[in-house]
């Protein structure tokens, strides 16, 4: 059973999935978050329109993803009600996709090994998918990260777990 929390490494067969993937040199081209509301799963995640928050079962059917799951259990850091609270902080605000990272921030980031921070309210403004996961965890340097990048931060981290 998936819970508050867990992240989500995502791939599907869209062209656009396909292209950040060979991109990214990576098998995952997508990030998304749980989030329980009164025994309900929901998946927030960044789509072109800004963040969404949409039932397990609707996300599945809608965007077909295959992914795997990681979960926090750093008992004395990680608090459900503060993720749940973050997430639903920002779903439906102001918080667009970030077209310029996605198009030149990223590749520019992947050849020349750089990338610079403009401070936590500007970078909050805009985001790509694992930047808003990696933000909710407040994972080290969220805003640099790709789905590929962000995978191995959760399997190198000790404060998560692959969940089957």
């Amino acid at each position: 059973m998936m819970e508050t929390g867990d992240v989500l490494i995502c791939k599907r067969n869209s062209f656009f999935s396909k292209m950040i993937r060979l991109v990214t040199k990576s098998n995952w081209s997508h990030t998304a978050i749980i989030v329980e509301f009164f025994g309900q799963i929901y998946v927030a995640d960044m789509q072109k329109k800004g963040i969404e928050l949409n039932p397990i079962d609707e996300w599945k059917s809608k965007w077909n993803y295959e992914f795997i799951c990681f979960r926090n259990v750093d008992v004395e850091y990680f608090n459900k009600n503060k993720i749940g609270e973050k997430i639903v902080s920002v779903v439906g605000s102001k918080t667009k996709y970030d077209f310029v990272t996605f198009i030149f921030r990223i590749p520019y980031k992947l050849v020349t090994k750089k990338y610079k921070f403009k401070g936590d309210e500007i970078e909050t403004k805009r985001m790509i998918c694992s930047q808003f996961t990696g933000w909710i965890h407040n994972m080290n340097e969220w805003w640099k990260m790709t789905p590929i990048s962000q995978l191995e931060y959760l399997e190198k981290s000790n404060k998560y777990i692959k969940i089957d």
